[in-house]
Formats: C-alpha cells, sequence, structure tokens
C-alpha cells in the first residue's frame, strides 16, 4: 500500500470514529427517559441492558478507529520515509573496490 493509500485509510478510520461517536450520541438520548416511560414493565430492564450493551461496543469501536487512524499515520510516514531512503540509495555513488 503506498502512503498515500496509508493516509486515506487514516481518514476514513477517523470519519468512522466520529460517525461512530455520533450514533452513540443519538443512542444515548434515544434512551433518555426510557427507564420513566417504561417504568413496572419487564421491558424496562431488557432496555437497560441492550442500550449498556451497545453504548460499550460503540465507544470500543470508536477507540479502535483513533487507534487506527494513528497508526495508519504513523506507518504512511515511516514509508514515505523508506522510500526517499531507497530512492537515494540508488542515486548514491559506488564505493571503488581498492
Amino acid at each position: 500500500m503506498s502512503g498515500a493509500g496509508l493516509r486515506t485509510a487514516s481518514s476514513l478510520a477517523k470519519g468512522l470514529q466520529g460517525s461512530t461517536t455520533d450514533a452513540r450520541r443519538k443512542l444515548r438520548e434515544a434512551h433518555e427517559g426510557v427507564g420513566n416511560g417504561a417504568k413496572g414493565f419487564a421491558v424496562a430492564g431488557a432496555l437497560d441492558d441492550v442500550h449498556t450493551s451497545w453504548d460499550t461496543r460503540l465507544g470500543q469501536i470508536a477507540g479502535d478507529c483513533d487507534d487506527l487512524s494513528g497508526l495508519f499515520t504513523t506507518v504512511a510516514g515511516l514509508h514515505h520515509g523508506n522510500d526517499g531512503g531507497v530512492a537515494s540509495s540508488f542515486d548514491a555513488p559506488a564505493d571503488p573496490q581498492p
């Protein structure tokens, strides 16, 4: 993969992190008041469990995306430096043999 491809992957991972964070916020907003509205119904506990599960998982996904974005950026930088070093080694004059 090229350095540009790695930077694109980093940007996509960062975008997915943002989308996941937005989804998590919307889930929390949608869940507000569910406990009061469902008080006395057996479904209230199940809704809390589902919410907690999704909230936790979306938080993990957002964290994973942030980690991946940073890793892709780091590798892109290393890839670029490596390409330059290899290219310049071909331009270097050969050492004369004694």
